[in-house]
């Protein structure tokens, strides 16, 4: 049975990392205990491939050279959801526009 499909929140990316860096005694290069990414996607309730696609942004980042300033942050704050028509400036400025008598 597969897992419900969800997106993590930046604080389980940062968990998961953590643990990740626990456990592999500070060797993260070499591979992780087997059925270790497993047991990751288990606790927090989605699939395998999250637990690599999160490491491989952190290993990208360059964690394994000693870099400790890796953002696994999810990339999609920002560009989701329904885009801004018009700043809260400009919806002002086009009200002061209209005659007061036709507002």
């Amino acid at each position: 049975m597969t897992p419900e499909r969800r997106n993590l929140t930046d604080d389980e990316r940062e968990a998961i990392l953590r643990e990740v860096l626990l456990r592999s005694n500070g060797s993260y290069i070499t591979r992780l205990p087997k059925g270790f990414s497993q047991e990751l996607a288990d606790k927090y309730k989605c699939h395998v491939s999250t637990i690599r696609r999160v490491l491989a942004v952190a290993k990208q980042q360059g964690i394994g050279g000693g870099n400790m300033k890796v953002t696994v942050a999810s990339k999609m704050k920002g560009r989701v959801g329904r885009k801004k028509a018009f700043t809260a400036e400009q919806v002002k400025a086009k009200l002061l526009q209209v005659p007061l008598a036709q507002r």
